[in-house]
């Protein structure tokens, strides 16, 4: 890979749908110092390059007993995500139509925990995790259709295609593409 550590670092946090150094540490569980300590050694470890290239594992290989509140916030937020729009995937497409969404979802449901760990880690600075927590759900029940259509955009940015029994086909952006 022909990057420097701050390009390197940048991808990361487009990876991982994050604004900052600190929400990256955050994401790939390491100490918000490291990120730092990268960009002026200019120099990231292999393993953190690696999630870019498929060639290492995610951070979330750790079990949840070992998670911080925030990742547990976090966890519990996306899976109310998760569920409120795998939810309108089912009423709108139907059940068959619906199952080949399911061969996605393990990607679909991890785009949605880097967001929600994104929205908790916001909200999170002068309030304790547990009441962004509340204030996010919160808010999710009275923008629901807006933050509904937000959850289908960041599955559908993380989806391969998928061919419909129509014979249509939409990319990875929920595009309609040539039906062939």
């Amino acid at each position: 890979m022909d990057m420097d550590a701050d390009q390197i670092v940048d991808a990361l946090k487009g990876h991982f749908n994050v604004d900052s150094d600190i929400e990256l540490a955050r994401a790939l569980k390491i100490d918000k110092r490291t990120v730092s300590a990268w960009r002026s050694r200019k120099r990231v470890p292999q393993r953190f390059i690696g999630m870019l290239t498929g060639q290492s594992s995610h951070p979330h290989a750790v079990g949840p007993v070992y998670w911080h509140n925030q990742e547990k916030a976090a966890f519990c937020l996306a899976l109310f995500r998760y569920a409120r729009a795998y939810t309108s995937e089912f009423n709108e497409k139907g059940f068959n139509e619906a199952l080949k969404v399911l061969d996605h979802a393990n990607d679909d449901f991890w785009a949605l925990m880097r967001r929600a760990q994104s929205d908790i880690g916001k909200l999170e600075g002068g309030n304790s995790t547990s009441a962004a927590l509340s204030m996010l759900i919160h808010d999710d029940i009275e923008n629901s259709a807006a933050i509904n259509e937000q959850s289908h955009r960041i599955m559908r940015e993380n989806r391969p295609s998928i061919t419909w029994s129509d014979g249509t086909t939409t990319d990875a952006k929920g595009r309609p593409l040539s039906s062939s």
